[in-house]
């Protein structure tokens, strides 16, 4: 069974391409739409040596539908490879997915779990990184950099699914219908997840969020926190921001609050 994985990302040259080249490595087609991206990441998402395994599409419309524009997507790349049986993996550009078990590949994990279990949904725990005093500055990758997480999973798990008639990525990438509503099953896969790199990444996440959403119909829960953190950056500037950042973002002792050191590239 095919694995493909699908994104959606929008000025990320200092870790989309590094993340696609990663999905690479464990399924067997990538799909990305650019959205309106000023800073390279399309070109450098199409200079990435992967034939016809990895599409990049121009994606022009500003508001973030992201739920509509990820099915579509799957829909558009399951089309495209016949209707035959597949597994889309929804991945965000600042997300690095493994198998726990890591002479396995994505891949692998999926398609061993749809035939031992019969799963349609699989569940992945994500896990956030954060910034700290004991980063790796010299080291210019965020997956590189950033090596202190959260001990816990984030509440809200990612999915990959199984793919039919019917089946919709909800909002997030958290969960999504598949019809039947079969109940997801856990993976044996994990998800290494780098939010906020810097306070600059994330002023300029506020501000792209908060248009984008802005540019939507969607309840303003949907989008809660981008819409409040490019609210503040429009009152304060980077001030707000960094008091932010630096207040619940950063952290000088990490061990101390329970933070766990684990690179992702030891």
């Amino acid at each position: 069974m095919l694995t493909i994985g699908v994104s959606m990302m929008k000025n990320s040259i200092d870790i989309g391409p590094e993340t696609v080249r990663h999905m690479l490595d464990h399924v067997d087609q990538v799909w990305v739409l650019d959205n309106n991206s000023t800073d390279g990441t399309g070109e450098a998402l199409r200079s990435i040596n992967a034939g016809k395994r990895l599409v990049v599409i121009d994606d022009k419309e500003i508001g973030y539908y992201q739920s509509a524009k990820m099915t579509n997507l799957a829909n558009n790349a399951w089309a495209a490879n016949s209707m035959r049986p597949c597994w889309f993996v929804p991945f965000d550009d600042d997300e690095w997915w493994e198998p726990v078990d890591l002479d396995m590949s994505i891949d692998d994990v999926l398609n061993n779990l749809s035939s031992e279990q019969g799963a349609r949904i699989a569940e992945v725990k994500l896990y956030d990184y954060r910034c700290t005093s004991k980063d790796i500055h010299g080291a210019l990758s965020p997956f590189d950099r950033m090596v202190w997480r959260s001990r816990e999973p984030a509440p809200l798990p990612k999915v990959a699914v199984q793919w039919s008639n019917g089946c919709v990525i909800r909002q997030g990438n958290h969960s999504a219908f598949v019809p039947g509503e079969p109940a997801p099953t856990p993976a044996e896969l994990i998800i290494r997840h780098y939010p906020l790199r810097s306070p600059e990444h994330m002023a300029r996440k506020a501000v792209q969020g908060k248009q984008a959403y802005d540019a939507t119909d969607l309840p303003f829960e949907q989008g809660q926190h981008w819409r409040e953190w490019g609210a503040h950056y429009e009152r304060g500037g980077m001030d707000a921001i960094n008091e932010i950042f630096y207040e619940w973002y950063y952290f000088n002792d990490p061990a101390s609050y329970g933070l766990v050191l684990d690179p992702a590239r030891p």
